[in-house]
């Protein structure tokens, strides 16, 4: 399967242990471009640098589909990593699930915001503002859930959250690792860039190959594509890296659209 990673420099490197590419390339594009910034009223545009890599998924890679939507919920997540059984996630490890999506909140684990929903045993949805204030030992509904959570999966059904928070997790690529599995797939939003697509592809979102409209965690139409995640070094390989410029020279714009 060839896939693709857009990035802003000729490099690739990210924030987190573990890259993602797309099979869409009309993605990865508009991902090498710098973001429009709504405070500096900066448009979007692409760097001298901004570079398009072009990948193959290994065809032995044995790969874990997190979720067939863009959120999930954690007792789905335990169930596909095992927990419970012989060579499946521990509880320990589940924690760290929850305390790395903790620290992400808070600032003390780096990546950005994801959207998440933690509803009591009446279902009915709790509400992160219900909690008390502190600058030096800040509270969330999942630090909380964290310290009801057990093991019970009714109890782990109370949570929601988007699945790339979960694929970022360090301790859900460990628990993948241990089962055998070489890469993680799952659908993740396309926030943002969506918004670009005609302006820099002349192509509306609806219309990119390779790029569907969803439902969020709150209900709202959501632009979302597939990924995949290498887990083990080799499991995606890069075949080549082009410039973005000299990549749009190379492809028939139309070719990214769906209405080609």
């Amino acid at each position: 399967m060839l896939l693709y990673r857009g990035t802003q420099r000729p490099e690739i490197s990210g924030v987190r242990k573990g890259l993602s590419y797309t099979p869409s390339l009309a993605a990865a594009i508009i991902w090498s471009s710098v973001p429009p910034d709504v405070w500096s009223r900066r448009e979007a545009v692409f760097l001298p640098t901004s570079t398009v890599h072009r990948a193959r998924l290994k065809r032995s890679a044995k790969v874990l589909s997190l979720a067939e939507d863009n959120y999930v919920s954690f007792d789905h997540v335990l169930a596909i990593l095992g927990y419970g059984e012989r060579d499946g996630i521990d509880h320990a490890e589940a924690l760290k699930i929850l305390q790395y999506m903790h620290n992400r909140i808070t600032g003390r684990a780096r990546g950005g915001e994801f959207l998440y929903r933690v509803v009591d045993e009446d279902g009915e949805e709790l509400n992160e503002r219900d909690l008390p204030f502190s600058l030096s030992n800040p509270m969330t509904l999942i630090g909380e859930f964290k310290d009801e959570f057990g093991g019970d999966d009714s109890i782990a059904a109370r949570l929601r959250a988007d699945t790339f928070i979960f694929a970022d997790a360090p301790a859900t690529q460990r628990a993948a690792l241990k089962l055998g599995y070489d890469a993680l797939h799952y659908r993740d939003l396309f926030a943002g860039a969506e918004s670009v697509s005609e302006k820099l592809l002349g192509i509306r979102a609806d219309d990119l190959e390779g790029v569907e409209t969803d439902y969020d965690l709150q209900g709202e139409d959501v632009y979302v594509h597939e990924t995949y995640r290498p887990l083990k070094a080799g499991a995606i390989e890069v075949v080549d890296s082009v410039l973005t410029k000299d990549l749009l020279r190379q492809v028939d714009l139309a070719e990214l659209s769906r209405s080609k």
